[in-house]
């Protein structure tokens, strides 16, 4: 890893006035940048996969900051909920459709034959 001490923008120092430990690395082997904090090395506080540093870089340092906590975590929280709730709206239009399937081939009115559409099961 390549410490980065100076940069174009200045993002690395100006990175530092928003805590003085962060620390920037070029990770070499993952091709991005990573935001370490001195106080904890072995601790990665931040990733960027992007060709340079930018303004990007300090906007998330600033919003991720430990003071910005609850916040993020409600975030996470509130996103969590809406792919569970989609989840849960699929697999309720799965048994519909399902049920309906179901009613159909019972009906002794016709013959049913399933067929395996291309690519839609194992």
């Amino acid at each position: 890893m390549i410490n980065i001490t100076s940069d174009l923008l200045a993002i690395a120092s100006r990175l530092r006035e928003i805590d003085g430990s962060y620390r920037v690395f070029y990770n070499n082997a993952l091709d991005r940048f990573e935001i370490h904090n001195r106080d904890k090395p072995i601790f990665l506080s931040l990733c960027f996969v992007a060709n340079e540093l930018d303004n990007r870089v300090l906007d998330t340092a600033r919003r991720t900051r430990k003071e910005n906590f609850d916040e993020i975590e409600g975030e996470i929280d509130a996103h969590n909920l809406s792919i569970e709730m989609e989840c849960i709206n699929r697999l309720e239009q799965s048994n519909v459709r399902l049920g309906s399937m179901l009613e159909f081939a019972s009906n002794a009115n016709h013959d049913v034959v399933f067929t395996k559409p291309s690519g839609e099961w194992f």
